[in-house]
Parts: structure tokens; sequence; C-alpha cells
């Protein structure tokens, strides 16, 4: 392993302990704290809160949930470009990381060009988007000019979009079929990020968590599917391990964000806790930040709108009890 592998490994398995996970939240639920400066100012030491505090400029009171998380995943996206450029890993490892923080940017910059195909402008508030972005997608009316537009601001995610969409016929933005767009996009995601995961050494389930995260982010795009079309949810698990299968089969729909991401979370942090120091920490620690980010903006935004104890509870209740389907603990 070369050396900056090795001081890029060592930092990371630091600040792995600077991760608010759901025990911390379970402790905090237990005292008596309900105002959201207090709560923060006691989760202070954690690195999330320290950014939150320090860096970041938002109003939790009128900030979206939405918001909220994009803001607390920004936060850890630029504290590992940070760790990147002061421990110098491998050219691969940094390639991997890149891709892997630009996930929900391509899911939002997809989801922006469904508003545009369905609503000719843009109504939904995409943060991971650049506003330069965002407003010239609005008036877009031609497969091409989107292609140009989506070249000319060259991020990963939208070359990518751009890419696909070279293969399609040419024609109005609104005879754009998304969900193919989708499927195809996402699909050359997973391609690229895989052929580069084969090229990171040493690593232990490294390869097996991204088989996993590949399989529940499909999950949940069909998932999602069956819910807006009023189908079987049943229909769309033929592919699933019987034990994520019937968890999904069994869970309310207003469970579903709480059941993925733990299913995310579970079937990689959880199965690599005891693996050496290899670069499944990389991994788990990615997948343990995202976490994080879906447990802090749900009790953040449930305090900052003065709810009290009681809906603080609710909140800690769902994500044990998602916890607690996924894991069988």
């Amino acid at each position: 392993m070369s050396s900056g592998n090795l001081s890029f490994l060592e930092k990371i398995k630091v600040e792995f302990q600077r991760i608010v996970t759901l025990n911390v939240l379970r402790s905090l639920g237990e005292s008596n704290l309900t105002d959201i400066d207090a709560m923060l100012e006691s989760l202070s030491h954690y690195s999330a809160i320290e950014c939150l505090k320090v860096r970041a400029s938002i109003d939790f009171r009128k900030a979206s949930l939405k918001e909220i998380f994009a803001t607390l995943m920004k936060c850890w996206h630029n504290d590992l470009v940070d760790i990147t450029e002061l421990t110098k890993p491998g050219d691969n490892v940094v390639q991997f990381i890149t891709l892997f923080m630009k996930r929900y940017e391509l899911l939002e910059l997809l989801e922006a060009l469904r508003e545009v195909s369905s609503n000719r402008r843009i109504l939904t508030h995409f943060p991971f988007i650049g506003e330069w972005l965002l407003e010239r997608l609005a008036s877009v009316e031609s497969t091409q000019h989107l292609i140009s537009v989506l070249r000319e601001y060259r991020s990963v995610p939208a070359m990518m979009v751009a890419d696909a969409l070279m293969l399609s016929s040419e024609g109005s933005i609104h005879e754009l079929n998304v969900d193919s767009l989708r499927d195809s996009v996402l699909e050359e995601y997973w391609r690229r990020i895989m052929s580069v995961a084969n090229s990171i050494w040493p690593k232990v389930k490294f390869d097996k968590c991204l088989r996993n995260l590949k399989l529940i982010d499909e999950l949940e795009l069909r998932v999602r599917r069956a819910f807006l079309e009023d189908k079987e949810v049943s229909a769309e698990l033929p592919k699933l391990p019987s034990k994520i299968s019937e968890v999904i089969e069994g869970s309310d729909p207003l469970e579903t964000d709480f059941i993925i991401a733990t299913l995310r979370y579970a079937t990689c942090v959880d199965e690599m806790a005891f693996s050496p120091l290899s670069h499944d920490v990389t991994i788990a620690y990615m997948v343990a930040k995202e976490y994080e980010a879906f447990l802090l903006s749900s009790f953040i935004k449930s305090q900052a709108l003065g709810l009290g104890k009681y809906f603080l509870d609710e909140v800690l209740s769902r994500w044990l009890n998602a916890y607690g389907k996924v894991t069988g603990k």
C-alpha cells in the first residue's frame, strides 16, 4: 500500500469516530434538550455539527428538509476533498470518491429534466445543482440545445447525461423519455464506478458493499415507481434477497425513506465493522456520512420547527424501527 493511501485510510479511520450515529441520537432523545441550539451545542464535537456551526450558513427554521440534508452532504464532501488533498491517496481512489459523491447531483439532474419535460419549467429546488445550470435548463427547447447546455456546464453528471442523450433521437425536450434516460444513465454510472473500484486495493468487503448499493439503488427506483403507479410492490422485488423483500413488503410507503437509507447503511457499514485497515474504510465512511445526513436532517428540522420532545421521540422511533426491521436487532 502506498504511503498516500495509508495516510488517507488512517485519517478516515479517525474521522469515523466523529460521525453522529443512531445511538448518539438515542442518547440525545433521552436528555431533556429540545431547543435546537442547545442540541447542536451538545453535539458540537462531531464533524457535521462543527461544519454547520462554522462553515455552513443556513437558517434551519426556514430551510427545507431537503436543503438541510444537502448542506450536511456538502459538508462531508468538502471535508473528504480536503483529506484527499492533504494525504494524497492514489488517483483511482480520488476518482472513486468523486464518482460516489456525484450520485445526488446526477439524480437531481434527472429529476430536473423530468420537470422541464413535463411542466416546461422547474418547480422544485435542487440544492445539488448549480443555479447557472438550472436557469438554462428551464429555457431549453430541444434535445440538441440541452446537450449543448450540459456540455458547457461540464460536471461529471452533466457530461454523462449529455453522452446518453447523444444516443437518443433529436426532438423537442417535451418529448424526452426521462424514465428511459434515467435507466441508461444510472446503468452507465454504476458501470463506471464499479470499473474504478476494480483497481482499488487492498479491500475485503468493498466490492460486496458496492454491489449492495447498486441493488438498493435499483430497488428504490422500482419501489417508488410502484407506489406512484399504484402497483403491487411485491412485483418489483423478484431479484432481491428474500430478507430485503420481506422488509419492503412489510413496510408502509411513508417508511420508504427510512428503510432505504437504513438498508444502505446496514448492508455496508455494519458488515464492515471488523474489517482490517483497507479501503473498506473508504466506502464505509461515505455510506455512514450519508446515513448521518439523513438522521441529522430529520432531527434538526423537527426541532427547528419547535415541535417538541414528542415529535423528536417519534422521529427517533421511526429510525429505530427501520433499523430493527432491516437488521433484526
